[in-house]
């Protein structure tokens, strides 16, 4: 008997298996691993306005039960450095109720406005359609020690062209909807920043992930866009 099918498919069910567990480069994971697993990832940004702006990052994960997935992290940008911490829980997943979807609280240091720090609320919704891959995400940002609102929206269709390779179209949009003046109708060069492109996601092996993203950002505070782009690297324990 051939063993390189039964190889295979034992490779797909790995890489593949647990569901929409993974975040994009921009959008983030409707599902949570398998109770567990430990994750670490890292990455880093580069994008051209008028001049290059870039940035690095770090996380650990911990899937400490099923259902419920928390990690800490790090970052630099832009000569700044501040941490991050994330708890999410899975209410729903496809193969009970047709869909994935997560609830999750996230503080940062630097959050829209990066003169403070932000505590965000996640809704975080998935589906496979065959071998289509869609995520939406809807983010809600308070500033802390100050007025500032922002909504975010992030959003991931991909196609896997094999149980190891998916291509798709990765994006972010993100507004300020109330400042010290009280709630607004967002000003697309003052208040707006909008990111996105073709995001390719490869696992060489089952427990490692490598995505890349290239495509286009404008950040808040001006109208024109400019080159981006993002890779990050995951490797499940």
């Amino acid at each position: 008997m051939n063993a390189r099918p039964i190889v295979l498919l034992c490779f797909a069910a790995t890489a593949w298996g647990a569901g929409l567990d993974r975040d994009g480069v921009l959008a983030e994971a409707p599902a949570t691993p398998d109770p567990g697993t430990v994750r670490v990832s890292g990455g880093g940004n580069a994008s051209w306005i008028s001049v290059a702006s870039g940035g690095v990052n770090a996380t650990l994960m911990w899937a400490m039960f099923t259902h419920f997935a928390a990690d800490i992290g790090a970052y630099w940008q832009d000569s700044e450095f501040g941490p991050s911490v994330r708890a999410r829980y899975q209410f729903l997943s496809q193969a009970a109720q047709g869909v994935d979807m997560t609830v999750g609280l996230r503080y940062k240091s630097r959050g829209f406005d990066p003169r403070n720090g932000e505590l965000e609320a996640l809704v975080a919704a998935g589906h496979r359609f065959g071998r289509v891959d869609a995520i939406v995400d809807l983010v809600g940002g308070a500033e802390l020690g100050g007025p500032g609102l922002d909504l975010e929206l992030k959003a991931l269709a991909a196609y896997r062209l094999t149980d190891q390779v998916r291509l798709g179209l990765d994006v972010r949009a993100q507004a300020e909807v109330r400042d010290e003046a009280g709630f607004k109708r967002p000003d697309l060069a003052a208040d707006v920043a909008i990111i996105g492109g073709a995001a390719l996601s490869w696992f060489p092996i089952p427990s490692l992930q490598l995505q890349g993203l290239v495509g286009a950002t404008k950040p808040r505070g001006v109208l024109n866009a400019g080159p981006a782009a993002h890779f990050l690297v995951a490797f499940d324990f």
